[in-house]
C-alpha cells in the first residue's frame, strides 16, 4: 500500500519518476553558454571574413582603375600616364624593320637616350607595324635597343596623330602638346638641340 501511494503521488504530480527536468540537469547551463560562445564566435568570423571581402574588393578596384587609367604601356610592363610627364619633355619616335634610316637612327636614338639619362626628357619608340609583344621584343634584341618601346596592345593613348611616313619625331612639351614633328633621320646632338631651343 505505502509503494501504490507512492506511485500515485508521483502520477498526479504529472512526471516521470525516471525522467529528470531539463531545467534541472546540471550540465544544461554549461550547454548554453557554450551554445553561446559558438555563436558569437561564429558572428565574429563572418564579421572577419566579410572585412576581409571587402578589402580584396577594394584592392582589386583601385588595381583595375589603375589599369584602366593608364595611356600606354611599355615593353617591360610598366604603366605610364601622360600627366606623370607634366612639366618635362618626351620625344615619341616612330620606326619599322623595313625602314633603312629608322635602323641607321636607332644607334643615334640610344645615344641620345644615354645623355638624358639623367635630366627631364624621356624618350620613347613605337612600331609603325603595330607589332606584338613578343615581335617587339624580338626587334629590340636583334638591333639592340636600349631606349622604351612602347607596347601596341592594349592601344596606347598619345598625344600625337600617327605619322604618314617614316622615320617620324614627334616633340611633346611639358605641357603634354606636340610642339614639333619631325621627319626624318635624327642626330643625337641636333635632337638635343632642338629641345634646347625649344625650352627656351
Amino acid at each position: 500500500m505505502p509503494l501504490a501511494l507512492t506511485k500515485n503521488a508521483m502520477i498526479t504530480k504529472g512526471k516521470n519518476p525516471h525522467t529528470t527536468s531539463d531545467e534541472n540537469w546540471p550540465g544544461s547551463a554549461i550547454w548554453k553558454k557554450t551554445t553561446t560562445v559558438l555563436r558569437e564566435d561564429l558572428n565574429v568570423r563572418q564579421k572577419i571574413i566579410l572585412i576581409g571581402l571587402a578589402l580584396v574588393a577594394l584592392f582589386m578596384g583601385v588595381g583595375v582603375q589603375q589599369w584602366y587609367t593608364r595611356d600606354f604601356v611599355t615593353l617591360d610592363g610598366e604603366a605610364h600616364r601622360w600627366r606623370s610627364y607634366q612639366g618635362q619633355w618626351v620625344v615619341v619616335n616612330y620606326f619599322a624593320e623595313w625602314c633603312a634610316p629608322c635602323l641607321r637612327e636607332i644607334p643615334e636614338l640610344n645615344k641620345f637616350a644615354q645623355m638624358t639619362e639623367d635630366t627631364d626628357i624621356s624618350l620613347f619608340g613605337v612600331s609603325f607595324d603595330r607589332l606584338p609583344e613578343q615581335e617587339l621584343e624580338a626587334l629590340a634584341q636583334k638591333y639592340a635597343i636600349n631606349f622604351p618601346l612602347i607596347r601596341t596592345e592594349p592601344p596606347p593613348m598619345m598625344p600625337n596623330e600617327r605619322p604618314n611616313s617614316l622615320p617620324a619625331t614627334f616633340i611633346i612639351g611639358p605641357d603634354g602638346q606636340v610642339v614639333r614633328q619631325l621627319m626624318g633621320e635624327q642626330e643625337a646632338e641636333i635632337l638635343l638641340k632642338v629641345i634646347e631651343r625649344l625650352s627656351e
